[in-house]
């Protein structure tokens, strides 16, 4: 079902103890995975015998014998007998647990993918005692690491679970030196690749140990991963695991399981995760203002400003009084037109005297403020 491979150091030391016992559990798998041990180091030959591995000592190194670790991603693909593949660090435990994850996240998905998680360290400072393997051994290991272990950054990886041909052509990056794992899933990212989080699915222990990385190695495989554009993949750039961004489609996700991508295009992805900007506040228009009027129509309402009783008297003055015409007849009686003028110029004459009586008050009031303002 699954090839898992791995570099190991020299089994010399406490190294040959906490690598025995992921080799231990992961022969102990079921069904059993295939194992690929690279490296011709001291031990290394004598542990693929005792645990029926594959060994494979040719691997290309660097000048000071460091072997790189994308050789041992494309050896795994071509000599690998699954179609699903896992390259783990060699001091990594693995339970039933994980080939559970495997299965379903392989049955709900027919497209490449890779799994990706958090480890938990085990130990209070370090693991030097070989691990019994008897009944119950998982569900002691599980709630061992579940209750006090110690969840580690999203930053460092130690597994990748993925389809054969996602992941073959890495940057030189040597082995046991930061920046490779944060390149790789950023990397997949960018192609669009379906990366799925198994951090609650997937118990992945980690034997604590004393480990300082190489000084020469580390700024080596921090020059490469500038080079080959950087990044550190969006899983990893939150510190509790949680996942951001939106998944291109909703299949059923077991329990522990998250899944997302991102566009395949670095400007598409930036313009993704832009936070919207909030919408611009418009005024509402202010309602216009309904002066109420006569049948003449003048302002009915005579404590309006005085520049609208003018408006309203230069509209009275241009405005014709049209009436239906007919022969006038003798009377003594006034006509209905005139009476209509009568009106009007009363109206008129009471709007002048309003607008006089406005002005007037106005500047009485300027006058008091310049009062106000003389020393």
């Amino acid at each position: 079902m699954i090839t898992l491979f791995t570099i190991p150091k020299a089994f010399t030391g406490g190294d040959k103890i906490r690598q025995e016992n992921a080799l231990g559990s992961w022969t102990r798998l079921d069904p059993r995975p295939e194992i690929i041990l690279f490296c011709d180091d001291p031990g290394v030959a004598e542990a693929a015998k005792q645990f029926d591995c594959i060994h494979v000592p040719d691997i290309k190194r660097n000048e000071d014998g460091i072997p790189f670790v994308g050789e041992a991603f494309r050896l795994a693909s071509q000599m690998a007998s699954n179609n699903i593949l896992c390259y783990a660090n060699a001091d990594i435990i693995f339970i039933q647990d994980f080939i559970v994850a495997v299965r379903t996240v392989a049955q709900n998905f027919n497209e490449p993918f890779l799994i990706v998680g958090q480890r938990r360290d085990i130990g209070s400072t370090e693991v030097t005692e070989p691990l019994e393997f008897v009944d119950g051994w998982q569900q002691r290991l599980k709630h061992q690491a579940r209750k006090h272990g110690t969840l580690h950054s999203t930053s460092a990886i130690d597994y990748f679970v993925y389809t054969r041909g996602s992941i073959e052509h890495l940057p030189a990056f040597l082995v046991g030196s930061p920046k490779w794992d944060n390149w790789t899933v950023a990397d997949a990212e960018k192609r669009g690749l379906q990366v799925v989080s198994a951090t609650g699915a997937i118990t992945c222990i980690h034997q604590r140990h004393p480990h300082v990385w190489p000084s020469k190695g580390a700024h080596y495989n921090h020059r490469v991963w500038r080079k080959a554009g950087g990044g550190v993949g969006h899983w990893a750039r939150g510190s509790t695991g949680k996942l951001g961004g939106k998944p291109t489609r909703e299949p059923w996700v077991p329990p522990g399981l998250e899944t997302w991508s991102i566009p395949s295009s670095t400007r598409a992805a930036r313009l993704s995760h832009k936070p919207k900007s909030k919408p611009r506040r418009t005024r509402s228009p202010r309602p216009a203002r309904v002066v109420p009027k006569d049948e003449l129509g003048l302002p009915i309402n005579l404590n309006i400003s005085a520049r609208e009783l003018a408006s309203s008297a230069r509209k009275l003055r241009q405005a014709k009084v049209r009436t239906p015409g007919h022969k006038r007849k003798h009377s003594h009686s006034a006509p209905p037109e005139r009476e209509l003028q009568l009106k009007e110029r009363a109206r008129l004459k009471q709007i002048k005297d309003t607008i006089l009586a406005a002005r007037i008050a106005a500047r009485d009031a300027r006058l008091a403020r310049r009062k106000k303002k003389r020393p």
